[in-house]
């Protein structure tokens, strides 16, 4: 089992360590059901999703502006990101509290749960393998 997640891409395992992250987050988040608050959940939720999302992009986009020597398409896929993430943020705010949507009351606070610690699972892995995001998805030398 072992030599078979060694032999995984860079991208599967983050991917996965970011869906554990965010299973766990959301499992958390679980208990504001019993409280009768179910935003947390869908916060938590929309998070995990978009961050998913941005990991994906941040690995694309990595591999295609290396790929192609141009870091015009690594930048295209930061903006995406960004857009993400505010996007994200507009859509539990105007749910939260322009349409007053009752099962979005405290969705903006489980969004930030989603999207920080996956931020730092992001920094630490790149920390301990000594990767700069513009070249995250480059093929080690044996």
């Amino acid at each position: 089992m072992k030599d078979k997640i060694a032999n995984w891409s860079e991208l599967k395992k983050m991917m996965i360590l970011g869906l554990l992250v965010g299973i766990v987050l959301i499992l958390l988040s679980l208990i504001g059901l019993f409280l009768g608050q179910p935003g947390w959940t869908i916060g938590a939720a929309i998070g995990t999703a978009i961050e998913l999302l941005n990991i994906l992009l941040l690995y694309k986009g990595s591999e295609a502006s290396l790929d192609t020597l141009k870091p015009t398409l690594f930048l295209a896929c930061y903006f995406g990101r960004m857009t993400l993430f505010i996007a994200g943020a507009l859509v539990t705010v105007m749910c939260q509290f322009l349409w007053h949507i009752p099962a979005f009351t405290n969705s903006v606070w489980g969004l930030l749960i989603g999207y920080t610690p996956m931020q730092a699972v992001i920094i630490i892995s790149m920390a301990i393998n000594k990767k700069n995001p513009i070249n995250i998805s480059a093929k080690e030398e044996k």
